[in-house]
């Protein structure tokens, strides 16, 4: 198993998002709240059902918290959000967080959420974030790292 020291975490995207990062069309993640992420960190992309698969990780370079304004004038073309998507999805919040990545990879042999729970039977997805604690899991989804296709477009 890799044992680099990289915290391993889990977050659940919509299928389309997991796409736009894959074709580079998406290079940061928007969340309604800042996640305590350490900079570094490995972020495994898991595709909500009907996919139901991690088809894709990124390495976290930062978080920035920001208001709405700041984030849609800075990262707008990033996002894969159409304006009125943004607004809604904001509205209540006064500040925001933007996840960074210093790089994106696709994974080659995506993980199926059966996978991930024979891995660890306790494997459920994430509504926010998720470390991954379970061994199991960790190697398993490290085995997926070699032969993953780097996405060139990061911001």
């Amino acid at each position: 198993m890799l044992d680099d020291g990289v915290a391993d975490i889990v977050i659940s995207l919509h299928g389309r998002f997991v796409d736009a990062f894959i074709s580079g069309e998406k290079c940061v993640e928007l969340r309604r709240r800042t996640p305590s992420i350490p900079d570094g960190a490995r972020i495994w992309f898991y595709a909500k059902v009907p996919d139901g698969r991690i088809r894709a990780f990124g390495m976290l370079k930062a978080i920035k918290v920001m208001t709405p304004a700041e984030i849609w004038d800075c990262y707008s073309s990033s996002l894969n959000l159409t304006q009125e998507e943004f607004r809604t999805y904001l509205e209540d919040r006064e500040f925001a967080s933007i996840l960074q990545f210093a790089k994106i990879y696709e994974v080659e042999v995506p993980v199926s959420l059966e996978g991930a729970r024979q891995s660890d039977p306790q494997f459920q997805p994430p509504q926010f974030f998720a470390y991954v604690r379970s061994e199991r899991l960790k190697s398993e989804l490290h085995t997926r790292i070699e032969g993953s296709r780097q996405i060139s477009h990061v911001y």
